[in-house]
């Protein structure tokens, strides 16, 4: 029952320490019931973004990449001719 009426104590400071302070932090008179202002903003208004426009991309033909040629005369020029080296 002490932790019960712990909280009990701590739990009603609480409270009127919060209601202490919005007392002294809201504005004096009648003013405070127009605390709450109901002007437009952008951020209070619905956006609606554009549609955007067809984008086309240009068709641009591409060759097939070269395919390098090893040199006649090189000694290490392609596969087939190092399998014909060790068929001899």
């Amino acid at each position: 029952m002490l932790v019960l009426k712990y909280f009990v104590v701590v739990g009603g400071l609480m409270v009127a320490g919060l209601m202490a302070l919005n007392a002294h932090m809201a504005p004096s008179g009648s003013v405070a019931a127009a605390a709450v202002t109901h002007a437009s903003s952008a951020a209070s208004l619905a956006i609606v973004p554009p549609k955007p426009a067809a984008v086309v991309a240009p068709a641009v033909e591409t060759a097939p990449p070269a395919v390098a040629k090893p040199a006649p005369g090189s000694r290490h020029s392609s596969r087939t001719a190092q399998a014909r080296r060790r068929s001899h």
